[in-house]
């Protein structure tokens, strides 16, 4: 997503907070949506393929 890696810790968030609400809440929306976005491109083609060998694992006659 081309964004920069941010190590966030309770404090800076407490102080953000005290700076500007509104941009704090968006900044914090935005990590939490490229977090999600990148465990979902991580898990959903590892869920398929697991799915995939596991349906073919348990039922080997159906596979040819």
């Amino acid at each position: 997503m081309n964004t920069k890696h941010t190590l966030l810790t309770v404090q800076e968030i407490k102080n953000a907070f005290d700076v500007s609400f509104f941009d704090t809440i968006r900044r914090l929306l935005f990590e939490l949506i490229c977090g999600i976005s990148g465990w979902l491109l991580v898990m959903l083609p590892i869920s398929v393929i697991t799915i995939f060998f596991s349906n073919t694992l348990n039922n080997p006659e159906k596979a040819n």
